[in-house]
């Protein structure tokens, strides 16, 4: 009876001692990688990564802040892989990383599972409203679109204008929605005769994922005659064809 209850505490002492060492050997895999994290960064990158209040804050910094932490985090030991492995982290490693290394130095507790699920909220929170704002943007498009398309006929003379881009020979015109001329380092002005009115329904074989209309027109007046226009040389006579979708704001009649 003695001898037996001496092999059991001889059997228990050597798992307690085993866990000890596994878990020591762990945590020192773990400090070391911190402690690379820690020496890497700067005085002022560290404040910075303090100042972070959400995970895009810290996505951008593990990813794109010129922080040096790229090579540490594809370097990442066997074991801290095997740690990650072992509570179920198997995305966004790098950053439920850095997450945990900035809780640290500020001595908070840290659990790399909840630092996951914090993640994948705000990435499902962020989805949602990117969703929310796509659909409001390009309802506001269509709605602009249609607009324009039943404001015309063939033969009104139509003034456009389109961002003229001058740091390219010959200027190009970027041709993109809400243009915003303050961007741009000038406007390239457009009159042009309406010809024909196209409208293509959404439907699986377009792809668009919204109803697009089209004008084709004959330009009468350039301002900058010498320009790509809307990726074409035009010059005046010349017909184009142009998404009224794209343009994305009230078009006007000559005078």
């Amino acid at each position: 009876m003695k001898k037996n209850l001496k092999i059991e505490i001889i059997v228990v002492t050597v798992i307690v001692i085993f866990h000890s060492i596994s878990c020591n050997n762990k945590q020192s895999q773990l400090d070391l990688f911190f402690a690379k994290i820690d020496h890497e960064l700067s005085h002022q990158q560290k404040n910075q990564l303090k100042e972070c209040q959400d995970i895009g804050c810290f996505r951008e910094f593990a990813h794109y802040a010129d922080s040096g932490l790229a090579e540490h985090f594809i370097n990442m030991s066997n074991d801290i892989a095997k740690m990650l492995d072992s509570v179920g982290v198997l995305k966004d490693r790098e950053l439920v990383l850095l997450i945990a290394y900035r809780r640290k130095i500020n001595n908070k507790e840290y659990s790399f599972k909840e630092i996951e699920k914090s993640i994948q909220l705000y990435d499902e929170n962020q989805l949602k409203e990117y969703n929310e704002w796509e659909d409001k943007f390009y309802n506001n498009l269509t709605n602009i679109a249609k607009t324009n398309f039943n404001k015309f006929s063939p033969g009104d003379t139509l003034c456009l204008l389109l961002p003229l881009e001058r740091d390219t020979d010959p200027p190009n015109v970027v041709y993109y929605m809400q243009y915003d001329k303050d961007n741009f380092t000038d406007t390239l002005f457009v009159n042009c005769i309406l010809l024909e009115k196209e409208m293509e329904l959404k439907n699986e074989e377009n792809n668009l994922g919204h109803d697009e209309v089209y004008f084709r027109t004959r330009v009468i007046f350039l301002s900058e005659p010498a320009c790509l226009f809307l990726g074409e040389e035009n010059s005046i006579g010349d017909v184009t064809r142009f998404s009224i979708f794209n343009y994305g704001r009230p078009i006007e009649v000559c005078d």
